[in-house]
């Protein structure tokens, strides 16, 4: 049996075809609502009137880590649940999604967890480096559209909820690879994905964006949090401290507020640093 996480957090009407799609391909959809606001008439009709859902309101925004872990706890209280996938507001499923991905970590030894093929929405594109048949293993795989046997979380542990929403999935993957385990992308498996609230190009690559000054304090308190951590690979930290370069000018220079952006960033590094910096949450920036 599949169980299926999402986490909502202030959806639009749009993303109804996201969950219908979801509860045709899924024996059990948990639903897990961070929104600060009430849910569109759309989305709480199919939540009310469906049987195969589950239904967790955290009355506000919890965190995407902690939202995760309460959604993987509940489908892990079901007996019958062999598989649990996780995805957010923003992804849409192709046809015959969980087949490649049960067949694909069934046949290979070592593997914790698969990907599908993350596509992008705006330019419908996915990996061009890659086979389009074959399964590949990866060092990492994004959150959404992960796919996990059951003991996978007994395995490695849940999501990292001091995170609270950056670098969850990177975090937990190399945790993973530390004690041996193997991450692959199946691209018979298809993901409709949002990338990021805009695109901007750098060096003639483009890139996602996100506007949001709040993600800002969290992409460089959670960097730092993952400089810490030995289990994580030298040389992503050397990559990473070579992106926080030119993330930080960029992002003050692209944001509508760059006084406000500066301080974000300004507060994340310093939370980073500082003990007191795990306790930080979204609303008391």
């Amino acid at each position: 049996m599949i169980y299926s996480v999402i986490v909502l957090y202030n959806p639009e009407s749009n993303n109804k075809a996201n969950i219908e799609a979801l509860l045709l391909q899924s024996d059990k959809l948990v639903v897990i609502d961070n929104s600060t606001r009430k849910l569109p008439e759309e989305i709480s009709d199919i939540i009310n009137g469906n049987s195969k859902i589950v239904y967790l309101s955290n009355n506000g925004n919890i965190g995407l880590s902690l939202a995760l872990n309460k959604g993987i706890k509940k489908a892990l209280e079901y007996k019958d649940c062999d598989y649990i996938a996780l995805f957010d507001q923003d992804s849409l499923i192709q046809k015959d999604f969980f087949l490649p991905m049960i067949e694909a970590v069934e046949n290979r030894s070592g593997v914790i967890a698969a990907s599908p093929e993350v596509v992008d929405m705006r330019t419908l594109e996915g990996n061009k480096d890659a086979d389009n048949t074959k399964v590949y293993e990866v060092p990492v795989i994004i959150t959404s559209g992960s796919f996990y046997k059951r003991n996978a979380f007994e395995k490695i542990g849940l999501m990292d909820e001091t995170l609270f929403i950056d670098y969850i999935d990177y975090e937990w993957c190399f945790r993973a690879r530390d004690k041996g385990y193997k991450l692959i992308r199946v691209p018979d498996s298809k993901l409709l994905h949002n990338m990021g609230e805009k695109v901007v190009k750098f060096l003639f690559i483009e890139k996602p964006y996100h506007t949001n000054g709040i993600r800002h304090f969290y992409i460089f308190r959670n960097q730092i949090y993952m400089f810490k951590r030995a289990y994580i690979p030298f040389g992503w930290k050397a990559v990473q401290l070579f992106k926080c370069m030119y993330r930080i000018p960029s992002y003050i220079l692209l944001s509508p507020q760059p006084l406000q952006t500066a301080k974000h960033i300004i507060k994340g590094i310093k939370a980073g640093f500082s003990k007191e910096g795990r306790n930080y949450r979204y609303d008391k920036i």
